[in-house]
């Protein structure tokens, strides 16, 4: 930008250069709001998918473009002041012909972003503008627009515009997306600020501070300027106030001259060298914090002029998403559908504006968009009717589960409560998931007496039929049980009631099966109190799958050994049978240990040599069961992490 009076000169070659000024008027003046964006390069961008629209802050807002959205900003703000002017002419050629003196008067009115788009428009323009009778001018113009950045005293008025209003484009490269630094007063891309604006670490790197008297760095860092710009198109709020600051190089090196002879006066004790230093650092310390001061202020009043125009496009957004909405309902469409379907129409709008670099809220924009917004209103449609089907089920399911627990399980044989099935497998039985499944929009009534007959009976054949899996699984299995096809009961008795009815049932892991003492299950008595977990073997393999009971092999073995210590038959021998015996054992190869002198180890119960047999497989060498037939002087019970409920006795065999 040039200086006053450089350009000065008389009006006397007016008429010839008035051709080279627009003849409709201002720069700009004939765009809309939305010419004016797109002139200056700003975007719009997207939304974040959230689900309440009526929560602005969800609304990302706009994103920097390649423009001066500060200029913009203002720009529109003159572009609605003006328009509320009656009878305005667009021609101002005719002032023009007018003496300097009422052109500048004229002129005076105009705001100072008017003033420099006249500067660009024709170079007589501009030569009339940056004379020194001009001067003026742009005082008035400051003055009569306090909300606009005062000129700072260093800086001429045309320079300051400049700054403030021209492209953002970069001073080194000629990039895009550059606004400009208030510290340093140019524009760096995010390509070049950090090559030219440096950390404290990196210039000390660099040495550019060559043989600078250390005990004098940190005073040369108090009395240069810095910036806490770290991108190129927004300017430092608050939070990145907290970060260092960037430096100049050249700062450094300026001030750097600059108390190089103050210091060598210090050095050579010439009087009053150490007064006239303090006093140069502290002029020059107030002069680079009153200028620091002076750049926040900028600062702040750019970072305003961004968040309100996130605010104003948020805002903007939301209205036109409003008026999308209503339009959906004026067409038929459910108010429950739409209130639903609304975070997915902003996010719609939000990209289809981004893509298309414009943001212009009209109706036109509805009707072209009406085949993508109809078809989210159905599918929230579709969604919401999913939905009251899904709790219409629940609440009839949650019906037959309280007839069931109220009324029904009082009625059942006491014997066979522990072993009756869970409410989720009565609700899958086909009759009663029959009315939970219905049509119809209400919860609807059942009779209590079929409902009753048809629970009461299916507990009885699921307990059956569950009866029938676990046989089946021994009969294919168990090495003394001849298969059978109808899952009928064994010749010798009920094959669930054989000692060596052995049953386990896995607990996975990610890497293999696991097992656990409580696994191992011996007879109906225990097997049927897991009925929910067996499956029935319809398919397949009819002895289980990987989440089903399995004959435990294992366990079998142990029981057969301790049946044959006691002289009964494996075959035919009843876990009942073992239970009254209540004899006790003791694994040969399980170390003893010796407590207050006495030499002891544990004792287990046929059901814990089972499980302890499982346990020890793999992990050391074959249980080997000895049965106790002497007495044991005490039984304290403790607790063991591989068996529970066992014993540590001391005895005499």
């Amino acid at each position: 930008m040039e200086e006053y009076g450089k350009h000065e000169q008389g009006l006397d070659g007016i008429s010839e250069l008035v051709l080279e000024f627009h003849a409709d008027g201002l720069p700009l003046g004939s765009l809309n709001e939305e010419g004016v964006r797109n002139f200056f390069g700003l975007r719009v961008a997207g939304l974040d998918n959230s689900r309440d629209c009526n929560d602005l802050p969800f609304i990302r807002g706009i994103r920097e473009g390649a423009g001066n959205y500060v200029a913009t900003v203002i720009q529109a703000n003159l572009r609605k002041s003006v328009s509320r002017i009656p009878n305005r002419s667009k021609n101002l050629a005719a002032i023009l012909d007018l003496p300097l003196e009422l052109i500048l008067e004229i002129f005076g009115h105009l705001h100072p972003l008017d003033l420099y788009n006249m500067i660009r428009t024709s170079k007589y323009l501009r030569n009339l503008l940056l004379i020194r009778k001009a001067s003026s001018l742009w005082e008035t113009a400051f003055r009569r627009h306090p909300d606009l950045l005062p000129c700072p005293p260093d800086v001429s008025p045309p320079k300051w515009v400049s700054l403030l209003f021209a492209p953002a484009s970069c001073d080194v490269c000629d990039r895009p997306k550059a606004m400009v630094d208030f510290t340093y007063r140019k524009r760096l891309c995010d390509n070049c600020l950090p090559k030219y604006w440096l950390q404290q670490a990196d210039i000390t790197n660099l040495g550019d501070l060559g043989s600078f008297n250390p005990n004098e760095v940190v005073s040369l860092w108090r009395l240069v300027r810095y910036t806490h710009r770290s991108r190129a198109m927004y300017f430092p709020g608050d939070y990145e106030y907290l970060f260092e600051p960037r430096y100049c190089s050249q700062d450094l090196l300026t001030r750097k001259q600059e108390m190089v002879p103050y210091l060598t006066a210090i050095e050579a004790n010439q009087p009053n060298a150490r007064e006239d230093y303090e006093a140069y650092q502290a002029k020059t310390r107030t002069k680079v914090l009153e200028y620091l001061l002076h750049v926040r202020a900028c600062n702040n009043y750019c970072v305003t002029i961004w968040r309100n125009l996130q605010t104003q496009y948020r805002e903007d957004l939301f209205s036109f998403c409003s008026m999308s909405w209503a339009h959906l309902i004026k067409l038929g469409h459910d108010p429950v559908d739409v209130e639903a379907s609304r975070p997915d129409i902003a996010v719609h709008f939000s990209s289809y504006f981004e893509k298309a670099n414009h943001a212009r809220f009209s109706k036109r924009e509805i009707y072209r968009h009406l085949p993508q917004l109809n078809e989210m209103a159905k599918r929230a449609k579709e969604e919401r009717i999913l939905k009251e089907r899904r709790q219409l089920i629940d609440r009839r399911e949650k019906k037959v589960a309280i007839f069931y627990e109220s009324i029904c399980r009082p009625l059942l044989e006491p014997d066979i409560w522990e072993y009756t099935p869970e409410c989720r497998q009565v609700l899958n039985f086909g009759p009663i998931s029959e009315y939970t499944h219905s049509s119809g929009d209400d919860i609807g009534d059942f009779s209590e007496e079929e409902m009753q007959a048809t629970i009461i009976n299916f507990v009885h054949t699921w307990i059956l039929e569950k009866k029938r899996h676990l046989a089946r699984i021994l009969m294919y299995s168990h090495p003394a049980i001849e298969p059978r096809g109808d899952g009928a009961l064994h010749s010798d008795g009920d094959v669930l009631e054989l000692a060596t009815a052995v049953f386990a049932h896995p607990l996975k892991s990610r890497s293999s099966r696991e097992f656990c003492p409580g696994s191992i299950m011996i007879g109906w008595e225990e097997v049927g109190l897991h009925l929910p977990c067996a499956k029935d073997a319809k398919m397949g393999n009819p002895a289980g799958d990987d989440h089903d009971f399995y004959f435990s092999k294992v366990g079998y073995a142990a029981i057969v050994v301790l049946l044959r210590l006691l002289g009964l038959d494996p075959d035919i021998a009843r876990a009942s049978d073992m239970s009254t015996l209540n004899k006790r054992f003791i694994c040969l190869n399980c170390p003893w240990m010796q407590e207050n002198g006495i030499l002891g180890t544990y004792v287990m119960n046929w059901k814990e040599c089972a499980s302890h047999a499982v346990v020890v497989k793999g992990a050391t060498s074959n249980p080997i069961f000895c049965s106790i037939v002497g007495r044991t002087n005490s039984v304290d019970p403790i607790p063991r992490a591989s068996i529970p409920s066992s014993w540590r006795p001391s005895m005499e065999l």
